[in-house]
């Protein structure tokens, strides 16, 4: 097709422009009452843009929860020289990427805006008038020579004539009333203790669509101010009476699309989150995700309505098509916001009031670990869930404890039947608390109470690889890094190194698993493996960790850690066989330590002892199960009153043991017990790889007490027999220091 130079090209139909003046007119023509594939790119555009505001939401939402408000990027609960959950290992470039969108200067800001305003414009002018075209050929001024293109000439942008007069008539009291209603808007509420979302969008956001509704549709409409011709072809006395209800339905309709399919804010969801623990990647992209399609589906509602309402002439069929469409929009967006509701978050996170009401400390992004359930009320909410008993049971009765002092004297602390937090720390406990988290994949608010529960029941069996596999088990699929982080390392250093605890520190060396992202952590896998006698996968670490080449060159050529150590003996009751009873063998000091750990190790006795107590829960000479951590490896006595522990590493050893029920000692020093042949501390090395305790010889004076029942025993929230319920947050767990 040739354009005729001597006609106008700018009126020409063959370039799809019209003027003001035949504006009515072309509407109403054949192409309007169909819809074109310039239609559906246009309707696309939108979800583009509202996600681009989107981003920069999640952007100011999120990072509070991920970054601590310490200058720089420093990531909220990772310490520095310890390996992190996959699940805490955030993304660099990411994370940068939020912070530049948060922190846009507000002149770029301005920009963007009048960029994106502009586009809309053009967007809402084109969706209006189907044969608008934003840009035009103006052919060139000289007639085209033979064999030149007939197409030739300059693209430029197509303004209506009367486009600033209805800037100033539409856009800036739109602007003004927009500004005026933000004024007017109620600052963010504080997040309340049993909030879980936000509140509905407010119906001054109805007020701000309606206007905007107005705008559009008296400024841009076909029979709009825009158009010359369609003031001169109104009639009545107030000639846009139809386009105000049209724009204002527009808004309306809007607002209630966005009421029911986007969150109007994320920050009560984000902070209920953090009551199952560390805000980690799994999380935000289930949010950030949720959040973005139902903001990109708002924004195309929204020209789905534009052009259910808003297009003259379009057939009723199409209109049915588009109103189908937006109907399924709808409900996907409401469908995929269904867990964001307050009662899906209680029923699938347990978030209920009484759990909310456990958390003693609100979340802070200053204080690691806040905002989780904890202490005797988390307990109790976890107990009603799961029928566990609470406080002493004579599944798991009060035992006394023996440790042996280096010139033979005796002490005993008594050892509670129940955990920190009163629960009582029988095994069937603590297979529920392990189903319990198994079924919730350790989403739940009471994820820390039921790892807390599992970790003090492996401790007071004595029983450290069992301890690991909770704590690791924590840390792959709902971290508590701050609580749990710091214990991982303490147990590695310490444990016998079985082939069962060989396995453990495999799985937190797996990159699928944890990562190691500096030189220090890498360097602390390569002493552990070290530690446990693993001489290839030490060294792998090493290098790793850019180790000096003099240094790889002395464990190449030491020999590797003693690691096989054996100790064995016999108990003896008043001189019958002490079968079934715990045996643990607690070090002293050991070689390959780090100095954090050696100043912690020498500490250990003492915290067994616990001469001060630890709430009312815990008195003086009883210690928290936590204490019992310290224990490097175990066994229980056979028939003879026998036990052998092995794979003990270079070092000295104290011995530890768990009495029967029946003997209750007054601690720390009971004259009716005595013990022959006490064991004294022992070292373990290559010139002493075995040790034989020999037997020893236990003698007790006194009356066989009979197991307490659970009725004598419980503690109630308070810790005292038959105090009515508190809501105190009991003791401090030491996971939580």
């Amino acid at each position: 097709m040739e354009i005729d130079p001597t006609q106008n090209v700018e009126t020409s139909p063959q370039i799809g422009e019209t003027t003001e003046s035949e504006a009515p007119r072309a509407i109403a023509s054949a192409f309007s009452d169909r819809l074109r594939l310039r239609d559906g790119l246009l309707l696309l555009l939108l979800p583009l843009i509202g996600l681009l505001i989107g981003f920069r939401t999640v952007a100011i939402a999120t990072l509070p929860h991920i970054l601590t408000p310490d200058p720089g990027i420093v990531y909220q609960e990772v310490t520095d020289r310890l390996p992190i959950p996959a699940l805490l290992n955030w993304n660099l470039a990411l994370i940068q990427n939020l912070i530049d969108l948060r922190d846009m200067p507000l002149p770029f800001l301005i920009l963007l805006g009048l960029v994106g305003s502009i586009l809309l414009l053009y967007i809402a002018l084109c969706l209006f008038n189907p044969i608008y075209r934003p840009l035009v050929l103006e052919p060139a001024t000289n007639a085209p020579s033979a064999g030149t293109n007939h197409l030739s000439g300059t693209l430029r942008l197509h303004r209506p004539n009367r486009f600033w007069h209805v800037i100033l008539l539409c856009g800036v009291p739109l602007l003004a009333f927009w500004l005026l209603i933000g004024a007017l808007m109620p600052p963010a509420a504080p997040i309340r203790k049993y909030m879980l979302v936000a509140a509905p969008w407010s119906p001054l956001w109805a007020l701000r669509l309606v206007a905007l509704g107005v705008a559009l549709w008296v400024g841009l409409h076909p029979e709009g101010l825009l158009w010359e011709g369609s003031l001169k072809e109104k009639k009545t006395p107030f000639p846009y009476k139809t386009l105000l209800v049209q724009g204002a339905l527009w808004g309306v309709i809007t607002w209630i699309f966005a009421r029911f399919t986007v969150p109007s804010s994320l920050e009560p969801l984000l902070t209920r989150l953090q009551a199952l623990g560390t805000f980690n990647t799994a999380e935000w992209r289930w949010v950030v995700s949720h959040y973005l399609f139902s903001v990109a589906t708002a924004w195309f509602a929204a020209g789905l309505f534009l052009l259910i309402l808003g297009r003259p002439g379009l057939v009723a069929k199409a209109r049915f098509g588009l109103t189908a469409l937006t109907v399924l929009a709808f409900c996907i967006s409401f469908w995929l916001q269904r867990p964001f509701s307050a009662s899906t978050l209680a029923a699938r996170f347990d978030l209920q009031p009484d759990v909310l009401n456990a958390i003693s400390v609100p979340y802070s992004p200053r204080r690691p670990g806040s905002g989780v359930p904890d202490g005797l009320a988390a307990a109790q909410a976890l107990a009603r869930r799961l029928y566990l008993p609470m406080g002493q049971n004579s599944a798991r009765p009060t035992r006394s404890v023996l440790l042996f002092q280096p010139n033979g004297n005796v002490v005993n602390v008594t050892q509670m039947g129940y955990t920190i937090n009163g629960l009582s720390a029988t095994r069937e406990s603590a297979l529920k608390a392990r189903d319990f988290l198994l079924k919730k994949h350790y989403h739940s608010a009471l994820s820390w109470i039921a790892t807390e529960h599992l970790f003090d029941c492996s401790a007071l069996r004595f029983d450290t690889t069992s301890a690991l596999d909770v704590l690791l088990s924590d840390l792959s699929n709902g971290p508590h890094l701050s609580r749990v982080g710091s214990v991982v390392t303490t147990l590695f250093f310490i444990c016998a190194a079985t082939p069962q605890n060989h396995a453990l520190l495999d799985k937190w060396a797996n990159p699928r698993n944890f990562a190691c992202p500096d030189r220090f952590s890498k360097r602390l896998i390569g002493d552990l493996y070290r530690r446990f006698g693993d001489v290839k996968n030490a060294l792998k670490w090493y290098r790793a960790a850019d180790m000096p080449s003099t240094f790889m060159a002395r464990i190449r050529a030491e020999r590797p850690l003693f690691h096989t150590g054996t100790v064995y003996g016999i108990l003896r009751l008043n001189g019958r066989p002490l079968a079934g009873v715990q045996v643990g063998i607690m070090p002293w000091r050991l070689n390959g330590l780090p100095p954090l750990q050696e100043v912690l190790l020498a500490n250990a006795f003492h915290e067994v002892l616990e001469p001060n107590g630890n709430g009312p829960l815990f008195p003086p000479f009883h210690p928290i199960p936590f204490a019992f951590r310290w224990i490097s490896g175990s066994d229980v006595t056979d028939s003879n009153g026998a036990f052998r522990i092995q794979n003990l590493t270079e070092g000295q050893y104290r011995v530890v043991v768990v009495l029967p029920p029946s003997i209750q000692l007054n601690p720390p020093f009971d004259p009716r017990i005595r013990v022959m042949n006490p064991p004294l501390p022992f070292s373990l090395h290559y010139a002493n790889q075995t040790v034989n305790l020999g037997i020893i010889d236990i003698f007790y004076r006194g009356p066989m007490a009979a197991p307490r029942s659970p009725a004598q025993s419980s503690p109630s929230a308070s810790g005292r027999p038959g105090a009515e319920p508190s809501r105190s947050p009991g003791p401090l767990s030491p996971l939580q220091k």
